[in-house]
């Protein structure tokens, strides 16, 4: 098991707080680290210092390439791709190479002069395909595409300048995304290029096959995408419209892709389940943690409650700030926590998005927390009234029988 040294308590306080239109305005990484340096609370806290938050983050400049080692784009290519058993460059490099040549009519599984016209009009769209999506990438990610086979590329962000990435953490932003399905036409020609890639014959009951399959099986939008780094792997799905309840459409993510002190050069992205994914921006960040990051972590450690104990259903502490403060935990925020400080009720507030916290004056004061199941009182009130009821409607009707 590993223990962070920058582990924060359960609850500490936060003798600064942080303005919530500057919180909207702060990307994803920077959130996170604002929080470090001050408390979001719903509402504001008053006579509590407001600190503006000046970013740490540094963008990370990249170029996006696509993997042309899995499309069939040349004769060449065609060629290989029989003689290895219907296997890319690609997919030989991640298994074990296993020839599949017909034994009884070699020729057949790996000449392609007898079908080079069709192989060679279906190589040159796959080789315009690649070409135009390199130019729509040329100045970052803003495509990813499969090929003539319903194939997704894979893509590689190379990093201009790795010693950027050096002893920080690494996220990729992910903004207006915008998937494109598969349709019944595209999945048809797929499955029809696919076998004459392999020269295999693709029969009338094939094509019907494979045409109602097409139709029944229609794409929800459903997809996932990875992102892979030496160190970490990382990866965001999009649930399709036939969860009902579980669907959200997502148009913007975060991922993040781990801490390294080591230079970090190339990303490799992925994705499948969909034609194609296309992206308003796709952002490389870098966030240090250096001797500053260290330094909050350790002041917000130090002012974490002295005496913590929890038990049960109860949070208590003893408090100690020259300032007027905002009592900050990892609790996730509900109605049912109470709150009493010295001895006396006082209202819970929500901070950091989702967590219970409160205000508090300047002191050394006695925090406890307790939590009551919300409407708990009233379900005992109500269970008590429906068993009077029962026992004198039995009453009753045995009162009735005997006259």
């Amino acid at each position: 098991m590993l223990k962070s040294k920058n582990a924060l308590p359960l609850a500490y306080l936060q003798t600064q707080q942080l303005s919530q239109r500057q919180f909207n305005q702060l990307s994803g990484p920077d959130r996170e680290q604002a929080l470090t340096a001050g408390a979001l609370v719903e509402g504001g806290a008053k006579r509590v210092q407001t600190k503006k938050y000046h970013s740490q983050t540094r963008q990370v400049s990249y170029q996006a390439l696509a993997d042309d080692r899995s499309v069939l784009d040349s004769l060449s290519k065609v060629v290989d791709y029989r003689k290895y058993g219907n296997k890319t460059e690609a997919e030989l490099e991640m298994k074990p190479f296993q020839p599949s040549l017909r034994k009884n009519n070699r020729d057949r599984s790996v000449n392609i002069d007898n079908d080079v016209q069709r192989v060679t009009k279906l190589t040159e769209q796959n080789a315009r395909t690649f070409k135009r999506n390199q130019q729509v990438n040329a100045h970052g990610l803003k495509k990813m595409t499969s090929d003539n086979q319903n194939d997704p590329i894979t893509y590689n962000l190379k990093v201009n300048d790795p010693k950027q990435t050096r002893n920080t953490e690494l996220y990729l932003e992910i903004d207006g995304i915008k998937a494109e399905n598969f349709s019944v036409a595209d999945k048809y020609n797929g499955d029809r290029n696919n076998s004459i890639f392999k020269n295999n014959a693709y029969t009338g009951i094939s094509r019907i096959n494979k045409l109602r399959s097409a139709i029944w099986q229609q794409s929800d939008g459903a997809y996932t995408a990875t992102a892979t780094t030496p160190e970490n792997i990382n990866t965001f799905s999009q649930l399709g419209r036939s969860n009902l309840s579980d669907y959200q459409n997502k148009q913007r993510v975060v991922l993040n892709l781990g801490y390294s002190h080591k230079d970090r050069r190339n990303i490799q992205l992925a994705f499948k389940g969909v034609k194609s994914l296309k992206f308003k921006s796709v952002k490389l960040v870098a966030v240090p943690f250096g001797k500053q990051y260290d330094q909050r972590m350790q002041n917000l450690k130090k002012q974490g409650l002295q005496g913590l104990s929890v038990k049960q259903n109860s949070v208590t502490g003893t408090s100690q700030s020259a300032r007027p403060s905002v009592l900050t935990t990892s609790i996730p925020y509900s109605k049912g926590w109470h709150l009493t400080v010295d001895g006396k009720q006082q209202a819970t507030k929500k901070v950091n998005v989702g967590f219970v916290g409160a205000q508090l004056p300047a002191g050394n004061h006695r925090i406890r927390l307790t939590y009551q199941t919300p409407g708990l009182k009233a379900g005992e009130l109500a269970t008590l009234l429906g068993v009077l009821v029962i026992v004198a409607t039995g009453v009753v009707s045995v009162w009735r029988r005997r006259r």
